[in-house]
């Protein structure tokens, strides 16, 4: 059976299993999540939590799962996941002992790496993933770490060494029944390896990538394996980049498949997308590479200039870390990041994660996309071919757009309490220069 017909049976049979068994819990308001989910933590810990925000939604057909985050005063700077499960009755699961045991973590894998190497310096991250509420107070480290829920996910920076000296360290680690995710930088050799053991089908990967080595003051290639979390200092407005100086500051890669490295255009410095690695997962709705800056900024204009080549495309957010679409009902389970993607003609389209509410934006026209929608006409401004200066700027409760000096009006809806990175990303060939984020003069 052709592929494609395969997949559609599949579509077909997931549809079938959902209108079968539905979704099998009640449908709970944001305030009611916000109320257990504080009440189970402060009930468990012993202590009281503050609540941040609704940060993760999904459901395994059955379930519908809800998260937020919180914090408290035993674990300062943290903010600790709380899934929610929503079934006839609200049902638990935490990542506080993964922030709780964090310190102990740490020593204890840096005391197994001193057997191989020298010169160590390692941070872990702790996901959401890991959460579980199999554990509290009582639990202790070395059961804790015989858990099945136990995953190290984190970076190390190690001195000179070998492959054969790091599959050693990696072989250790399996040997101890340890699920892990680990990078590990040689950066005096320019060399990085990726050591993974997946929990959920206990296959174990082992990969050598290139590294961001410098081959003269300008031609570098970025490779921006950089969490947000682990960004320091934090960047401070307004920010400025023209990829002159070799370098890109503050920088959180979240699809690593799309490739991008500084080129040389004409004695100009610009950040090109050079490859898509083609076994890679495809971030389609929407496709942002790069999330920059700090999530604190706030009323800010973001713009940048972009090139689009034929058939690719640029695509482009502000206040990443808010930027939710909200015209579903309010529900913190439906939670939906939006974004702006910008074709080589000038066609412009709204994204959301989920699909809701994704719409063309502009003048009608007959042409349609591979999906069937209706397409727009290119918007004001746009010059195909060549550079085009984009500019995103807040006016009351509306993001709007300027495109070469044209103002195309709105382009997104934005909501009390703004702040957040931008976002950019494209496709093969697409380039960025002079990104700018200046806060707005008050």
């Amino acid at each position: 059976m052709p592929k494609k017909h395969i997949l559609a049976v599949a579509v077909l049979l997931a549809a079938l299993m959902i209108g079968i068994c539905g979704c099998a819990g009640r449908r709970y308001s944001l305030a009611a999540l916000k109320e257990g989910g504080l009440g189970y933590m402060e009930q468990k810990y012993g202590e009281e939590f503050t609540y941040i925000e609704a940060c993760y939604s999904g459901s395994n057909f059955s379930i519908r799962i809800t998260g937020i985050k919180v914090s408290c005063e035993s674990l300062p700077d943290k903010e600790i996941y709380v899934a929610i499960m929503q079934e006839e009755n609200l049902k638990y699961r935490d990542n506080y002992m993964d922030y709780y045991f964090a310190p102990q973590t740490e020593d204890y894998i840096v005391g197994i790496a001193k057997n191989y190497f020298d010169d160590i310096d390692f941070s872990l991250r702790i996901s959401q993933s890991q959460a579980t509420g199999a554990m509290d107070l009582t639990t202790t480290f070395e059961k804790y770490i015989s858990s099945e829920y136990f995953y190290v996910d984190g970076k190390m920076e190690i001195g000179a060494s070998d492959e054969k000296t790091i599959r050693k360290f990696a072989d250790d680690l399996l040997g101890r029944g340890f699920h892990f995710s680990l990078t590990i930088d040689i950066p005096s050799l320019y060399e990085k390896y990726d050591a993974t053991y997946y929990r959920y089908n206990d296959e174990f990967s082992f990969d050598r990538r290139d590294y961001a080595k410098k081959i003269n003051k300008y031609e570098i290639e970025l490779v921006f394996w950089t969490f947000h979390a682990l960004i320091d200092p934090s960047g401070p407005l307004p920010y400025t980049e023209d990829f002159e100086g070799g370098t890109f500051d503050y920088v959180w890669d979240i699809a690593p498949c799309y490739k991008w490295k500084l080129i040389d255009d004409g004695g100009d410095k610009r950040l090109m997308c050079y490859d898509l690695k083609q076994d890679g997962r495809i971030y389609e709705n929407p496709v942002f590479s790069l999330v920059i800056g700090d999530k604190t900024w706030e009323s800010y204009v973001f713009s940048f200039d972009c090139k689009i080549p034929d058939e690719s495309f640029a695509t482009f957010s502000p206040f990443v870390d808010t930027n939710t679409d909200y015209s579903m009902p309010d529900f913190a389970d439906n939670r939906d990041i939006w974004g702006l993607r910008l074709d080589y003609e000038g066609v412009l389209l709204y994204q959301t994660d989920s699909g809701h509410g994704t719409h063309y934006i502009g003048e009608g026209s007959d042409a349609r996309d591979e999906a069937g929608s209706a397409k727009t006409k290119p918007i004001d401004g746009f010059v195909a071919g060549q550079w085009n200066h984009i500019e995103l700027f807040p006016v009351g409760l509306e993001v709007q757009m300027k495109v070469n000096g044209a103002n195309i009006g709105k382009v997104a809806e934005i909501h009390e309490g703004i702040s957040g990175r931008v976002a950019i990303g494209g496709g093969v060939g697409c380039m960025f220069d002079n990104l700018s984020v200046e806060e707005i003069d008050s």
